[in-house]
């Protein structure tokens, strides 16, 4: 898989770049890994220009050549924020989170109600002290307000 390949080569490279001490070699390796990122944002950019489907499989789909790693763990693994925000990706990521709306737990629905329930009472109450201390220093209030407008 073409688009696993860089993302090895900036996990090579930020782990070099994490054992090294010396802070010029360290930045060498993280412009590396960047451009290595970028390559792998290419890649998957011309599948998706050229495909979507097959973009979307390619994510999809291990790496039979690296140990069956998928991409998208492996991106997330080495925190590639430009490649998971891709097109490719975030279309993806969209149709999994988007699927979630078909699947109905009606005991998903009761939690979500007890919670809205009891974070109605609670702003009930706190919207009940907070108009008791008005009532127990209002006149104070007006008073300090009188003698100091005077």
């Amino acid at each position: 898989n073409s688009s696993v390949a860089p993302l090895f080569g900036v996990l090579i490279y930020r782990r070099a770049a994490s054992l090294e001490l010396d802070v010029d070699i360290k930045q060498q390796y993280e412009e590396k890994a960047e451009q290595f990122d970028i390559h792998a944002i290419l890649i998957i950019y011309q599948c998706f220009d050229n495909d979507e489907n097959f973009a979307i499989d390619l994510l999809k789909q291990p790496a039979v050549a690296f140990n069956d790693i998928y991409p998208l763990q492996l991106a997330r693994k080495i925190n590639c924020k430009s490649f998971l925000a891709s097109k490719c990706v975030q279309k993806y990521l969209d149709y999994q989170w988007n699927i979630t709306r078909f699947i109905v737990l009606e005991q998903l629905f009761i939690v979500s109600k007890i919670f809205l329930c009891l974070d109605l009472i609670f702003w009930y109450v706190r919207t009940l002290e907070l108009f008791a201390a008005f009532g127990k220093l209002g006149p104070k209030l007006i008073m300090i307000f009188n003698t100091v407008s005077i």
